[in-house]
């Protein structure tokens, strides 16, 4: 995502968390293979689609993952404990 690219990822809790499902990228659930493969397929077919998917995943990565927005949250969380 911060390359500018969408992404494919299983349906797990570890990896989906950061991807809005046809937006910035796919998501397949984790036991389906031909899912994954069809996703593959969708994007490899489709400039028009990597373009957009993966500018929303670039914008995302720079609103959500940024440095300062992770140190910014860190603070709260500590914060919230003490």
């Amino acid at each position: 995502m911060r390359a500018g690219l969408p992404v494919i990822v299983p349906d797990r809790p570890s990896v989906r968390g950061a991807t809005v499902h046809g937006v910035t990228g796919l998501i397949y659930a984790s036991d389906k293979i031909d899912e994954a493969a069809s996703s593959i397929l969708q994007l490899a077919g489709d400039a028009g689609i990597r373009r957009r998917m993966g500018g929303a995943a670039l914008e995302q990565v720079a609103r959500r993952f940024d440095i300062r927005c992770t140190l910014d949250g860190l603070r709260r969380e500590v914060a919230d404990f003490l």
